[in-house]
């Protein structure tokens, strides 16, 4: 399991609106799972936090933490802290 494969499943959804429809059928707090499921049966393992990290670093630069937390609260995650509070 890795963030790198995370990444790479990241980078796959971007390419594939196949893939994308897929993954809009997932809903709520099991999206995730079913996230993780679906990019383990395309060969690429990782757990749910490597997912979150991955997520993170890809929208490194690209969101601002307001933005980054409203994606991470749509796939269930946690959000992370904002600076300055």
């Amino acid at each position: 399991m890795s963030v790198e494969n995370a990444l790479k499943f990241l980078d796959m959804t971007r390419k594939s609106p196949e893939l994308r429809r897929k993954l809009s059928g997932f809903k709520g707090r099991e999206a995730l799972s079913g996230l993780v499921a679906l990019a383990g049966e395309r060969g690429l393992a990782f757990s749910e936090e490597e997912y979150r990290q991955a997520v993170v670093k890809s929208a490194a630069g690209e969101l601002d933490t307001v933005s980054l937390n409203g994606v991470l609260d749509e796939i269930g995650l946690p959000g992370i802290p904002e600076s300055g509070d």
